[in-house]
């Protein structure tokens, strides 16, 4: 099946290679730090190879890039939402193997059983105050002193960060390809 390389701009001015194989929808590519040297020197025989490596590096064959960059790209509005965001990044950055869904609680999990243990533990941040800034919005982070008022009469920080490490785990499964 033959594939067609175009390089264009888009409407701000980036330079992009539109790549179409046979009948299937065409794809476009940023140049410019995706495929270095079709960016520098146009399209030549070099570009399949750049090609391959970056659908390989996007499309998880790249260890766990893709599904750092689909985490990246997460939407996260609220301080929780947006901790829980930086959980999962942290937790995926920390796995020594490429993550599938037979591996993942374990390979998260990192020897611990429960998230409770991981985060008492000291897997994850130890001190109260840096687990407040992370997962409260400006004025909570106030009113808990900095994280030296616990965040609820029934949880200390630890619970609260045990809690957010469990639905960054979700969000990792989620996400995986």
């Amino acid at each position: 099946m033959k594939t067609q390389y175009k390089k264009t701009m888009d409407a701000n001015g980036n330079s992009r290679l539109i790549v179409k194989t046979g009948t299937a929808r065409a794809t476009s590519i940023q140049t410019n730090g995706n495929l270095p040297r079709t960016h520098r020197d146009g399209i030549g025989e070099w570009t399949p190879g750049e090609v391959a490596a970056y659908h390989a590096a996007m499309n998880g064959t790249g260890g766990n890039r893709a599904l750092l960059a689909r985490i990246e790209s997460h939407k996260a509005s609220s301080a929780w939402r947006k901790g829980v965001k930086q959980y999962a990044l942290d937790l995926v950055e920390a796995a020594e193997a490429e993550l599938t869904r037979d591996n993942l609680k374990s390979a998260l999990l990192n020897g611990a059983e429960t998230w409770g243990q991981y985060s008492y533990g000291g897997c994850a941040l130890i001190n109260d105050a840096d687990i407040a800034e992370r997962l409260c919005s400006p004025s909570e982070y106030k009113r808990k002193r900095e994280g030296a008022a616990q965040p609820s009469p029934r949880e200390t920080w630890l619970d609260c960060q045990a809690r957010a490490l469990s639905q960054a785990a979700s969000l990792v499964k989620s996400l995986l390809a």
